[in-house]
């Protein structure tokens, strides 16, 4: 039996050779000083300062961006896992301690997660894989959603967020470091920069984790069998699949029920209703985003999957019979569905 964590550095070592575009190269600030105050100020604001020296990134005689990154990219992946603890049942902790998750470039696939390699070998436990790519265009949405919504002190920085929602879009289609470059802030003020960047991470980071809920709750559901044939499709489009139609109810119950275990898992960790609703307006952002995405291919991304807006309105209908009160809320959604069919040029 192999072992789960070699099995997903077999898979990443097989991701790295097949980049193709997931490469992160920008024109990064020369000045150190400037990149480690930016960093600690989006740290402070996220009430997460002791990762600063975790990173390590303050102390580098010798910024190298993207050696930089994969540690960020390592230490997303074990704070993901970490974030998996705190909204689960006690009784599946046994069941993620023996799940690896890593983010990793796998093609146009979003997540998928595995109990057996490419030879059909039972794994000592289950992997889950993010794509890296994912990563960037999360972050440029959460940036058309940040800078439409600054206020107070950063008022004047408000923006259109069209741009930034375009890029997503063309940098999931084909991936380009000139579309990565977008998503930072060039403001030239480190602390702005900080704080902006800190309010994006934190939505970009709140859909990561429903992801990685999502693909844990299929591990839970024991739907590694329905699951798995997404690996192999790492370096290829799922789109060509072609859907066998006695399968795909069982395809989208499965989604459904990760979908639900997601959300109820964040439910759980948050107490105030307010923070649950605030955290599925991001979650319903994301799949806004899956739907423009489609239409702009003219396909569906994978037809194993329910389309992104049936499962964003499965997901309405689930807080409006967990948490309640939808009339205080709704007006958020409306909000989002207004901004991203303009976004998107849709509307």
């Amino acid at each position: 039996m192999k072992s789960a964590r070699t099995y997903l550095m077999e898979l990443r070592e097989l991701s790295a050779r097949k980049r193709g575009g997931w490469k992160l190269v920008t024109s990064s600030n020369p000045d150190e000083s400037y990149e480690a105050q930016k960093i600690k100020k989006s740290l402070s604001v996220l009430n997460a300062e002791s990762l600063l020296e975790r990173l390590d990134l303050a102390e580098s005689n010798q910024m190298d961006e993207r050696s930089n990154f994969n540690k960020i990219i390592n230490l997303l992946s074990a704070s993901l896992h970490e974030d998996i603890r705190d909204c689960i049942d006690p009784s599946l902790y046994e069941t993620l301690d023996s799940t690896v998750l890593g983010i990793l470039s796998t093609g146009l696939v979003d997540a998928f997660c595995l109990n057996k390699d490419e030879f059909g070998c039972e794994l000592d436990g289950a992997v889950i894989c993010i794509n890296e790519g994912l990563y960037y265009s999360l972050h440029l949405i959460a940036k058309s959603l940040v800078i439409e919504s600054l206020t107070g002190d950063l008022a004047h920085l408000k923006g259109d967020g069209s741009e930034s929602f375009m890029t997503s879009i063309k940098l999931y289609i084909e991936p380009k470091s000139s579309y990565i470059e977008q998503m930072f802030h060039r403001i030239g003020n480190a602390d702005i920069e900080g704080e902006i960047n800190a309010y994006q991470s934190s939505v970009a980071m709140l859909i990561m984790q429903f992801i990685a809920l999502h693909e844990f709750g299929h591990i839970a559901h024991s739907d590694l069998g329905v699951m798995g044939l997404y690996k192999k499709h790492m370096a290829s489009n799922v789109s060509t699949l072609e859907a066998n139609n006695d399968v795909v109810s069982k395809y989208h119950e499965a989604e459904y029920k990760a979908d639900e275990f997601a959300l109820l898992g964040l439910c759980r960790r948050s107490e105030k209703e307010e923070s649950k609703w605030a955290n599925f307006y991001s979650i319903y952002l994301f799949f806004l985003w899956l739907d423009s995405l489609e239409k702009h291919l003219g396909k569906a991304l994978c037809p194993y999957h329910p389309s992104p807006i049936n499962r964003a309105n499965n997901l309405k209908k689930i807080m409006i019979n967990v948490v309640k009160n939808e009339d205080k809320y709704a007006h958020h959604l409306e909000w989002l569905d207004e901004k991203v069919a303009k976004w998107s040029g849709l509307k």
